[in-house]
């Protein structure tokens, strides 16, 4: 998920840094680096998107286009790292052995 991504799902929901980052109990300056990384961490990411869903201004076709298409990255990276936690385990059973 990048901040990028993030930056657009807000934006087309017409709610402002400073209304989500109060929203999130962060500060603007920290929602603004946010929006700038080229990856977000999966926690943090999905927190985000609550808060905007949460405050959502106003509706469409482009935000609910757009929160579509975030939350199915979500759900990629959620699965993705249920993989590699198996996987981790499944590695270090082995160790055991």
């Amino acid at each position: 998920m990048t901040g990028a991504m993030l930056r657009k799902l807000r934006e087309a929901a017409g709610i402002q840094q400073n209304t989500l980052a109060r929203h999130l109990g962060i500060s603007k300056s920290t929602l603004c680096n946010i929006e700038q990384e080229h990856s977000v961490i999966y926690e943090r990411a999905a927190s985000i998107v609550r808060g905007i869903t949460t405050l959502r201004a106003r509706s469409g076709k482009k935000f609910e286009r757009l929160a579509v298409q975030v939350q199915a990255r979500l759900d990629a990276e959620a699965a993705v790292k249920q993989q590699t936690q198996v996987a981790e385990r499944w590695g270090d059973t082995d160790e055991q052995d």
